[in-house]
């Protein structure tokens, strides 16, 4: 990402148009976007012709989605998560779900080991309309 980080910013200061920064936010987006579908799927042990079947599409859509060819509508937009099983969230909000998502950053100090490591996770609650909380962990990445 570094590297279109500063394509962005070299964009910005040769030609300072709104179009332009526009069409690159926007290529960004979806490179984002496509980035997430492919490295979610490759983690899940899943191939584009599982993926396709699950979203109900087609292989070549798969493979057009994942390069960044593709402009999903919203439709097939869920289905891809959905059939992914991955959140989507917006202001905590898991847009596929409808559960709010927690999330936290905890610091923990191993007093025997003399070491600390940082461990990010999020927490799923229960249904946004719910007033209890019952929380599990949908993914933990320790940083050291």
């Amino acid at each position: 990402m570094k590297n279109y980080s500063k394509k962005y910013n070299n964009m910005v200061s040769i030609g300072n148009s709104k179009e332009i920064k526009e069409s690159f936010d926007l290529g960004m987006f979806r490179l984002r976007l496509s980035n997430t579908i492919f490295e979610t799927r490759k983690k899940n042990d899943m191939s584009q012709r599982e993926l396709k079947e699950l979203a109900q599409t087609t292989q070549r859509i798969v493979s057009d989605i994942e390069s960044g060819e593709y402009n999903m509508g919203v439709n097939l937009l869920y289905k891809v998560f959905k059939a992914l099983n991955k959140p989507l969230v917006v202001d905590n909000v898991d847009l596929i779900t409808g559960e709010t998502i927690f999330f936290a950053k905890c610091y923990f100090i191993d007093i025997s080991k003399k070491t600390s490591e940082t461990k990010e996770f999020y927490l799923e609650g229960v249904n946004s309309m719910q007033e209890n909380y019952s929380g599990k962990l949908l993914k933990t990445n320790y940083n050291k």
